[in-house]
């Protein structure tokens, strides 16, 4: 678990560790990349490192969640449909959806939509078990679709896409 922080200072010691290990995921393997070599590379200390995150998981839990407030942000004023903008979305993020793809960390994706979704479900309906299978398989769904788009790197449009994703009714927002 990362720590949820206020300080300047502390936010820009977790901003240097998310570019660091960015970086060092376009060189080589997630696995492979240790706290050591993320710290110097972000040029801070491990005391730092460990004020701000437990394990290096944590930094990526940390991109994902600054991925999801944005995402939130950008939804609350859209014009377009909440799947448009989904796609529009990781389009836009497509460099990170590689790496993570590269490191065999896309669940980290499926598993984020599921919380959204089901965050976003539950605000307006009941938790019931009916809900709850509705909004495993409209996330696994729509990740399906997002990581074949990836698979084909991104050649079919977003229009393409969206309507591809409307055709079986779901929807993020």
């Amino acid at each position: 678990m990362y720590k949820k922080q206020t300080n300047p200072s502390a936010i820009y010691s977790q901003q240097l560790i998310k570019n660091a290990l960015l970086a060092l995921m376009q060189k080589g393997a997630f696995k492979d990349i240790s706290v050591s070599t993320l710290c110097n590379t972000a040029k801070v200390g491990r005391r730092t490192f460990y004020n701000n995150f437990e394990t290096k998981e944590d930094v990526l839990s940390l991109i994902m969640d600054g991925y999801s407030e944005e995402f939130h942000e950008l939804i609350s004023h859209a014009a377009v449909s909440g799947l448009e903008l989904f796609f529009q979305f990781w389009y836009a993020r497509k460099d990170f959806l590689y790496l993570l793809k590269k490191n065999q960390l896309l669940s980290l994706v499926e598993d984020n939509l599921l919380n959204e979704m089901a965050q976003n479900l539950y605000k307006r309906y009941p938790k019931t078990i009916e809900n709850e299978y509705f909004i495993n398989i409209a996330s696994k769904s729509l990740c399906s679709i997002l990581f074949t788009w990836l698979d084909r790197d991104f050649k079919d449009s977003i229009d393409e896409i969206d309507s591809i994703a409307h055709k079986y009714n779901y929807d993020v927002g």
